[in-house]
């Protein structure tokens, strides 16, 4: 079954109101979205709280010593729509222009792989507790390419019981190398790759990423793993198109708009890019042999 991700940024603030919060949900839901990936999480704002490895959803704090210390509904109203009632829920790491995987570099070298006895650590095991509903941690490394602390973040993620899903953008040679420790490590735990086929990655074809995984991780199988991110700038025809396009190539996963903030901001409707999504995936279905 494919999966239809919607990303979303500022409009599930935690601040707001817990009613705003589930309305838009169901909303989400409604418009035919059945993945809700919302960013951006951070590491700290500046050096002393990366070193304390607090967390932040944007700009909120909600993380510090172990401790959930964000408004206290967020968890709650996310939780209560997730899953069955609601849009599977991601939390996405790092994200352009953001300087997340280098505060972990920083800490990967003071603490060691395992992150041992610091607050970056508890405050991830503390996020799983907060929070156990959330389908997977996705991972936009777009600073500092660093393989070992990379690694050794998602296999705390890993080692904290989160699912993970890979967002690259540029440097297929660094996620596909990193897919393959991962995988040799810890194998089902990277369960999709959200390819950014817009903006600086607008060259990619995800056909060549699958390739290079199965390359990387020899046994892996990239059917379905794929999953073509497309931009609410381009027109639902369009994208309709590029998925039809993308699906020629490979057997993909589904499709993914970003974002949210940038369809309501163009004063679409956003069940028009889930259709559309849909569409161009059901219309290459429909080509390959042995479907109707």
């Amino acid at each position: 079954m494919s999966v239809i991700v919607l990303h979303a940024e500022e409009e599930f603030d935690p601040d707001l109101p817990q009613a705003s919060l589930a309305r838009m949900l169901d909303e989400v839901s409604a418009a035919g979205f059945d993945t809700l990936s919302l960013g951006l999480m951070h590491v700290g704002r500046d050096e002393d709280t990366v070193i304390a490895g607090e967390l932040r959803y944007n700009d909120t704090l909600l993380f510090s010593d172990g401790r959930y210390i964000g408004p206290p509904g967020w968890p709650a109203a996310l939780g209560a729509s997730a899953g069955e009632q609601g849009p599977r829920i991601a939390l996405v790491f790092g994200g352009a222009g953001h300087h997340d995987f280098r505060a972990i570099r920083l800490l990967h070298a003071r603490h060691g792989a395992g992150f041992a006895d610091s607050g970056l650590r508890r405050n991830l095991f503390a996020l799983r507790a907060a929070m156990p509903w959330l389908d997977s941690i996705e991972l936009a490394c777009e600073d500092t390419y660093d393989h070992d602390s990379f690694i050794a973040f998602a296999s705390l993620l890993a080692e904290a019981g989160f699912d993970l899903a890979l967002r690259p953008s540029m440097f297929r040679d660094f996620w596909a190398q990193a897919f393959a420790d991962l995988h040799r490590r810890h194998p089902g735990r990277v369960r999709r790759c959200h390819l950014q086929c817009h903006a600086k990655g607008s060259g990619n074809a995800p056909g060549e990423w699958a390739s290079a995984f199965e390359a990387a991780a020899p046994g892996f199988d990239a059917d379905g793993f794929i999953i073509a991110a497309e931009w609410a700038e381009n027109m639902p025809q369009e994208i309709r198109e590029s998925l039809r396009s993308h699906a020629r190539e490979t057997q993909l996963g589904g499709g993914a708009i970003w974002s949210l903030e940038r369809i309501i901001a163009n004063g679409a409707d956003p069940a028009r890019y889930a259709d559309a999504i849909r569409a161009g995936l059901l219309d290459e279905d429909r080509r390959t042999p042995g479907h109707a």
